[in-house]
């Protein structure tokens, strides 16, 4: 019976693009009121609003960057004064490494 070898890869997850991000949202009906985007040195910070349903909701998604990579990504609903977390590389990572 040949032995079975277990590979880890070392994929990396780079997460969604913030120009993917917009031009989803348009597909699903939103439409883009700003759109602010910050370089500094391997940083990049990107704040995308968007309304939908004639501006009955409004949202803002903060994403930024680390050499390409999308570090944290939150998103704050202007109808709550909350910001929900929708991805943060550090918990990411954590969880990778757990299996």
């Amino acid at each position: 019976m040949p032995s079975q070898v277990r590979a880890r890869s070392n994929l990396v997850f780079k997460g969604i693009h913030y120009l993917d991000l917009i031009a989803y949202k348009i597909t699903k009906g939103a439409k883009l009121e700003g759109l602010e985007i910050r370089l500094e040195k391997r940083v990049t910070e990107a704040s995308i609003s968007t309304s939908f349903a004639d501006g009955m909701t409004h949202v803002t998604d903060q994403l930024i960057y680390e050499n390409d990579l999308l570090v944290r990504w939150e998103m704050k609903f202007k109808q709550h004064d909350r910001t929900y977390l929708v991805f943060d590389r550090k918990e990411f990572d954590g969880l990778r490494n757990r299996r």
